[in-house]
């Protein structure tokens, strides 16, 4: 392993574990006040109960997110000086501006906790709003570096917007999807009726957020598969596996591309591709063939793209099931309990593979067009040392926040005399 592989393998797992708790900081503020303001209109104690569970649960993840976001920051700008080089004049500022954004979340997040039951329900309600608009600001500007990264014509393009709401939606679909699991895992047990009854209600509002997420990322995915087409029509593609520059370019699922930049295999879908980024079976999409073989994208990229439309799939067909039951008014039948516990991982894996997909197809480029990923690297440092010693501290904290979380819900339970 040279160093710039060690270099992109530990920016590449700390970057995986600080998504996962970047996602949950974002996810989890919504849908606490999504539950308090249930608990607020609908004077339901229980909402509220829930509402402390989730609280305590933001809190511990704050924590976790100072840690992963001193991790990027401490590499950033040791192992990677030459590519803040490069964006600084540009998009450095939005650096500044999400720590400011990170400590408005964590104001008002104490804030919160500290009035948890000092103030009325609507006047606490609105004291969380500023958690979640902490979050996103910082999720919107350190994704507008990341769009810069992959369209540098500007701080703010297409790209920036399609990429931030793209992310954010994502973000609380897998906060959803995980706090749907995690119902289903605790309705399992013997609860009173009226326990049992609130557990079954709140799953299936869950499960009708989660559709409606799913249509609005289907709608983002789309835009964003056209805008790739123009911007980045080397990662388009990757993706797609597409070989050769052509009009009614098919769209193929599975398949591979030989020694010889021919593509064969999968299923093959003709002209599907030019109609979903030109709607039109005669727009041209540009091929493989356009670049230079040293300057393609990594085309695992196809690979993950339809394992991610698979996921998809899944997820939607047992969001489908759950709504169903709640539509007919009966409870969710155990087998379907127990298939939503797996479940609740997979909106993870769906942000961390969108995540691969995007980083992986830009590559051989840091900045897309103005700095390579070999340029942007700070030579000298000691990469394959500090590799092993942060992959130690990234399991450690790992446990930790595991621990942490356990502890909080125990305690929650505690407190409020709950089994559930």
């Amino acid at each position: 392993m040279d160093s710039l592989d060690a270099a992109r393998q530990l920016i590449g797992h700390t970057l995986a574990f600080h998504i996962v708790v970047v996602a949950l900081s974002i996810g989890i503020p919504i849908l606490m006040s999504i539950f308090e303001w249930r608990a607020w209109r609908k004077n339901d104690d229980k909402m509220r109960t829930t509402v402390k569970l989730l609280s305590r649960w933001a809190a511990v993840f704050v924590v976790a997110g100072i840690f992963t976001g001193t991790a990027v920051a401490l590499q950033m700008s040791t192992l990677w000086a030459p590519f803040l080089n490069e964006v600084r004049p540009n998009v450095g500022i939005f650096f500044q501006l999400e720590g400011y954004m990170f400590l408005i979340e964590a104001i008002f997040l104490s804030w919160y906790l500290g009035t948890m039951h000092k103030v009325g329900t609507r006047s606490h309600f609105w004291m969380g709003i500023p958690i979640s608009i902490g979050t996103v600001g910082s999720a919107f500007f350190i994704t507008t570096v990341n769009a810069y990264m992959n369209n540098p014509s500007g701080q703010f393009t297409v790209t920036t917007w399609l990429e931030f709401s793209h992310s954010v939606f994502s973000y609380i679909f897998a906060t959803f999807v995980l706090f749907l699991g995690y119902m289903a895992w605790r309705s399992l047990r013997s609860h009173p009726k009226a326990i049992q009854d609130f557990l079954h209600f709140t799953m299936g509002k869950v499960a009708i957020y989660i559709a409606v997420l799913l249509v609005i990322l289907a709608l983002l995915g789309h835009q964003s598969a056209v805008n790739l087409a123009t911007t980045q029509p080397q990662k388009l593609a990757a993706i797609e596996i597409l070989d050769k520059t052509q009009s009614d370019a098919p769209l193929r699922v599975g398949g591979s591309i030989d020694a010889n930049g021919n593509a064969s295999g999968g299923i093959v879908v003709p002209g599907a591709l030019s109609l979903l980024v030109g709607y039109n079976n005669d727009t041209v999409v540009k091929g493989l063939n356009e670049y230079p073989r040293d300057q393609w994208p990594q085309l695992i990229v196809h690979m993950l793209f339809d394992l991610k439309m698979a996921l998809i799939g899944l997820v939607s067909l047992v969001v489908v099931a759950v709504i169903y039951f709640v539509w007919r008014k009966k409870p969710l039948p155990k087998w379907l309990r127990i298939s939503l516990i797996p479940l609740g991982v997979t909106g993870f894996v769906l942000v961390e593979l969108g995540w691969f997909i995007t980083e992986f197809g830009r590559q051989t480029w840091t900045v897309v067009g103005k700095q390579t990923t070999a340029a942007a690297l700070t030579h000298g440092a000691d990469i394959k040392g500090s590799l092993i010693i942060f992959i130690i501290l990234f399991i450690v904290l790992t446990l930790s926040t595991l621990f942490a979380l356990a502890y909080t819900t125990r305690h929650w339970r505690a407190t409020e005399k709950l089994s559930w």
